[in-house]
C-alpha cells in the first residue's frame, strides 16, 4: 500500500514542483482537490504503466493486483 502513497505525492513534485500542498490548503484560494485528483491520477498512471488488463479481467482486479487499493478506479483513463 505505500507504493500508492509513495506514487501520490511523487505525482505531486513531478505536476506541481516548488508548491506545497500545506500552503495550498492553508494560504491559498487554489482548489486543492483538483491537485489531490491529478496526484492522484498520475499515481496510478505510473504504477499500472508496464502492465495491461488481461481478458475479461476487471479494472478493480488490475488495480488490486497492482497493489493499488480499489476507491482509487475513478483515476484509472
Amino acid at each position: 500500500m505505500a507504493e500508492i502513497y509513495c506514487a501520490h505525492e511523487l505525482g505531486h513534485d513531478r505536476l506541481y514542483p516548488g508548491i506545497s500542498g500545506f500552503w495550498l490548503d492553508e494560504q491559498s484560494l487554489y482548489n486543492a482537490g483538483k491537485y489531490e485528483r491529478q496526484a492522484n491520477q498520475f499515481a496510478v498512471k505510473l504504477l499500472t504503466a508496464c502492465d495491461t488488463l488481461k481478458t475479461n479481467e476487471t479494472i478493480r482486479d488490475f488495480l488490486l493486483r497492482n497493489q493499488i487499493p480499489e476507491e482509487m478506479d475513478r483515476y484509472f483513463i
